[in-house]
């Protein structure tokens, strides 16, 4: 790879871990494309090297890639639930994750900006949106993934803080079953 394909790789790493837990946003080389603005044949050189690397699954069938690791793993992170005012449509919660400082961290405002412009848009439209930041919580650290995806699903920090991860589980289940 040259110096450019290699900064390129860089940047799909540390994209690894925007969407490792966003819902229905796989690693691909059509995603990597389009994020980064490469050619086809670019992208796909960074897919096989993730893969190689470990970073993503490999290619079976017509499934999805996962993300296995990113390059923050293993280092402790801060969650945080940002709720931004999309002023074209409405308002919407992201999750986003870290090394911030605080709340008041600005890289914040920039990760929460990214999580919401990169997240599942079919029902509105998301060129050139503009967000603005209303209000960031600092999620406990005892939060499962089952809590995040149910704060993701719309449920307030404050109904599910006290769910054991049982019960967290339970409730995904439930919604998936009713879909």
């Amino acid at each position: 790879m040259n110096d450019l394909e290699e900064e390129q790789y860089q940047k799909a790493v540390e994209f690894l871990a925007v969407i490792k837990d966003l819902p229905f946003t796989y690693p691909s080389v059509s995603l990597f494309s389009r994020k980064f603005r490469i050619g086809y044949t670019t992208a796909a050189r960074i897919v096989e090297r993730l893969e190689k690397e470990g970073y993503i699954s490999e290619f079976v069938g017509g499934k999805p890639r996962q993300v296995l690791k990113t390059k923050l793993e293993g280092k402790p992170m801060k969650k945080f639930e940002v709720e931004l005012s999309i002023t074209k449509t409405f308002t919407t919660k992201v999750i986003v994750e870290g090394e911030f400082k605080d709340k008041s961290d600005l890289s914040i405002d920039k990760a929460a900006k990214y999580a919401a412009d990169n997240m599942n848009h079919e029902h509105w439209d998301y060129n050139n949106t503009e967000f603005e930041i209303n209000d960031v919580k600092e999620l406990p650290a005892n939060l499962s993934s089952d809590h995040i995806d149910l704060l993701r699903c719309g449920y307030s920090l404050d109904v599910i803080k006290d769910y054991s991860e049982e019960d967290a589980r339970a409730e995904l289940d439930a919604i998936a079953s009713s879909l």
